[in-house]
């Protein structure tokens, strides 16, 4: 009762964070990962001392690869995002990290995603959230068809759609922001479960 009674100022929270949300997605852009876009990731972790990050990004600086971006992973790894990689770039990061073979560390994974499989994974991900979208529509005015008043069963699923997009622009804006401030988060296939799992 007291939402109900309340509902403008709800609906104007609402709009505004949407709106917040809409500004920061295309001030800060959707910085899609590898998964959609195409490159190499390599995973390591350091058995004795992790590096700083500083030192870290300084020795990737000196390859002068642009887009490169690290992440910490745990207390004794990194995950390093890059361009796709040939084998000879590939030692030369491997080198780069180690700071020539003073520091020891161990190769959990590196892998490599090609332009093409990146940009269907990016198409794919689109469809199944749209897909989800229209199966929740259908569901909501096949779940309310006996009800036409005052409102007909399609105008719960247009309400359906409202509430969806809500529930989607909310945490993207703030994802979008926090990568552009905090962390170096970007869009991959995790972010696009969690949206999917939200839906």
């Amino acid at each position: 009762m007291f939402i109900v009674n309340h509902k403008n100022l709800f609906f104007g929270v609402a709009i505004t964070l949407v709106l917040l949300s809409v500004v920061a997605i295309f001030a800060f852009g959707l910085r899609f990962g590898i998964e959609f876009t195409g490159g190499s990731i390599l995973e390591i972790t350091f058995p004795d001392v992790r590096p700083a990050d500083a030192t870290v990004k300084d020795e990737l600086a000196k390859l002068d690869w642009p887009g490169t971006l690290v992440q910490a992973t745990g207390d004794t790894g990194y995950l390093i995002r890059t361009k796709s990689l040939t084998e000879p770039e590939r030692q030369q990061l491997i080198v780069a990290v180690s700071q020539n073979g003073s520091v020891n560390m161990n190769i959990e994974r590196f892998d490599s995603i090609g332009p093409t499989i990146g940009a269907e994974l990016r198409q794919k991900a689109w469809l199944a959230i749209l897909l989800v979208i229209t199966a929740i529509v259908l569901y909501i005015a096949f779940a309310f068809r006996h009800v036409s008043q005052p409102v007909s069963s399609w105008g719960y699923g247009f309400s359906t759609i409202v509430a969806l997009i809500h529930d989607v622009i909310i945490p993207t804006g703030v994802y979008v922001t926090i990568g552009h401030f905090f962390l170096d988060a970007q869009i991959d296939i995790l972010f696009v479960i969690a949206i999917l799992t939200v839906l």
